[in-house]
């Protein structure tokens, strides 16, 4: 008999799951694969009752089967699953066995795991039923005889199916006399012989349905021997072969449209696979001055020979990279060939990689393009004639302004040193009336030059911008307007504390004062002219702005004119009057710096009550 000590070693060597416990059922010893397996430790099973690695509703169970066999001294066994740690139920079959120890009785529980025998078991079933379902779901025929007595043995759904017999039909029939012509019989019986020596016999014939129609089948015939090598059955596995020859017809008539599309391309077309030109057009060879024979020769090499030098390395590299099958392959590329008489063409390549006749091939499409690439440099030239001869209009439209600017100015200055000669009051009076029509049209004929100079610097962005602050502009064009229209009442309000407020702007900002503020004084009918200036910060869009709204109680814009007043060239302004270039030159300004400007009414709804121009222009933050 073993000792205690003995059990013990002995049972860590069992590959079965083991527990050892006393005669009030606690655990006293578990072995390392019920350790392994349930997932709990040593110490936590120590002193745990039995029940405690059984389900809970098992546990009445298992307790009268351990009295019972205290109690009766006879083996007992039982097959209620182990509790693992984790909760799952492991399926066993539980034999115990009473010993002695030093002090008193022991008993030694062995559970054989079932779950791989329960899995084996579910498995063929399985594997039975997935067997029958793909027999049966399967398009192509399954059939197993008898090769001696022709009898059926097994068939499939798709068998019966296109065959047109019932079940019972087949399995009376003989194999393969009944679904068989007499010259397909005699292709089978030497196929027949191929089986007898264990090879595998492949044919095509013609399945004689129930009704007498043929159906082109091809068989896949092997046999199954037993263990004296005798053969037993033979199965043969057929495929309907009408939609395959259908679709070799198709591809046949596919092949012919191809070749003959392609001969009529007016794109160069080849196909190359192994390196090799295995199709080309008649274009191509056009294209190349090479006869069709002389091309029928070339390997992937003789093309490229035929490559600029200049863009051979481009070419080569992309070849490299989709013989590797790299993703940044560039299958559209514009390119240069040498013709066979040393002409040099531009062409586009465009390809494709397909499979011909069953294996991988680059489809190559050769747009030539060398009439393109010309009207294409043609057109360099003349954008480039065109930027000259822009420039020169420039040079000569400064001339024009500057001499322009020279005339006007000595025409003021010839009215001015005549001006003092007038002796006759009468003379002086008409004289003075004259020569202040004349001023006027001189200065605004300065105003226009200055204005056409500095709007071509915003549209050609020659201005630079720099940090200015706006208040001094303000009051320098509060100051020029004061002075200019003395002879009517002004009285200009700004509602802000003027402190420094900063922009990215530049000179031209007192233009864009000046214009505003002239508008609202030369467009004004009212006995006083009432002109409100109110400045504030915001911020939209994650930029800082500052607003500066001027509103006056002026002839006012009405709604249909608004979008107009900023053209260049309008004259339909609050009545038509001034030179239509003011406004545009403000907001081509305002825009420049990155801002906005635009109009509304100063009282929300009747314009006739005066505007209120609104410019948001971007602070500046250095």
């Amino acid at each position: 008999m073993f000792s205690e000590d003995q059990y013990l070693n002995f049972i860590d060597l069992i590959n079965d799951f083991v527990f050892v416990f006393d005669p009030q059922a606690k655990i006293i010893q578990v072995n390392k694969a019920f350790v392994d397996v349930l997932g709990y430790s040593m110490e936590e099973l120590i002193n745990k009752s039995v029940s405690f690695i059984h389900p809970p509703n098992k546990e009445e169970k298992i307790t009268k089967k351990i009295i019972k066999r205290i109690l009766t001294g006879n083996l007992d066994s039982y097959d209620i699953p182990l509790l693992a740690k984790n909760g799952d139920l492991i399926p066993v079959s539980t034999n115990i066995i009473e010993t002695k120890s030093s002090l008193s009785n022991i008993f030694i529980a062995i559970s054989q795991n079932l779950s791989y025998q329960k899995i084996a078991e579910e498995e063929l079933v399985r594997e039975k039923i997935i067997t029958e379902m793909a027999l049966n779901a399967q398009r192509d025929t399954f059939f197993v005889f008898d090769p001696f007595t022709g009898k059926a043995i097994r068939w499939n759904k798709a068998f019966k199916d296109i065959s047109g017999y019932e079940d019972l039909e087949i399995s009376q029939l003989k194999a393969p006399d009944s679904y068989y012509d007499d010259n397909d019989l005699k292709i089978l019986s030497k196929a027949k012989q191929v089986v007898l020596k264990g090879g595998t016999a492949i044919n095509e014939v013609h399945l004689v349905k129930k009704n007498g129609e043929r159906v082109p089948f091809e068989y896949v015939a092997s046999g199954i021997f037993d263990n004296d090598k005798q053969l037993k059955y033979i199965v043969a596995i057929g495929r309907d072969l009408i939609e395959r020859k259908k679709k070799e017809r198709q591809l046949e008539e596919l092949q012919s449209r191809f070749r003959t599309i392609a001969e009529q391309s007016l794109i160069g077309i080849c196909i190359v696979q192994d390196n090799r030109i295995k199709f080309f057009n008649q274009k191509m060879a056009d294209e190349l001055e090479y006869s069709y024979e002389e091309i029928m020769e070339w390997s992937l090499d003789d093309l490229m020979a035929r490559v600029h030098p200049q863009d051979k390395d481009f070419m080569r590299e992309q070849a490299l990279k989709k013989q590797r099958g790299d993703l940044d392959v560039t299958n559209e590329y514009e390119y240069r060939l040498v013709t066979k008489s040393g002409k040099m063409k531009w062409v586009k390549n465009l390809s494709k990689t397909i499979y011909h006749e069953g294996r991988l091939a680059d489809l190559v499409f050769q747009v030539y393009i060398t009439e393109r690439k010309k009207m294409e440099e043609d057109l360099r030239k003349s954008e480039l004639q065109y930027k000259e001869a822009y420039k020169r209009a420039n040079f000569y439209k400064d001339i024009f302004a500057h001499d322009m600017n020279n005339i006007l100015h000595g025409i003021l200055t010839t009215v001015e040193f005549y001006s003092d000669f007038l002796d006759e009051q009468e003379k002086i009076k008409k004289g003075m009336e004259l020569f202040d029509m004349v001023r006027n049209t001189a200065k605004r004929g300065t105003e226009l030059i200055s204005n056409i100079q500095k709007l071509s610097k915003v549209e050609n962005s020659e201005i630079f911008l720099k940090k200015v602050e706006i208040c001094a502009f303000l009051q320098e064009a509060i100051q020029f307007i004061n002075n200019k229209e003395q002879d009517k009442k002004i009285n200009i309000k700004n509602e802000s504390n003027c402190n420094q407020f900063y922009v990215q702007a530049n000179e031209l900002l007192l233009d864009v004062f000046e214009n505003v503020l002239s508008n609202a004084v030369i467009y004004n009918t009212s006995e006083i002219v009432e002109i409100n200036i109110e400045i504030a910060e915001i911020r939209e869009n994650n930029q800082d702005f500052l607003v500066i709204e001027i509103s006056d109680n002026g002839i006012g814009i009405p709604d249909s004119r608004k979008p107009k007043i900023f053209e260049v060239g309008n004259k339909d302004y609050k009545g038509g009057r001034g030179m239509g270039i003011g406004l545009s030159l403000v907001k081509k300004a305002i825009e420049s710096y990155g801002g906005f400007i635009y109009v509304k009414d100063k009282v929300e709804g009747d314009y006739s009550k005066g505007s209120r121009f609104i410019l948001k222009i971007p602070k500046s933050n250095n």
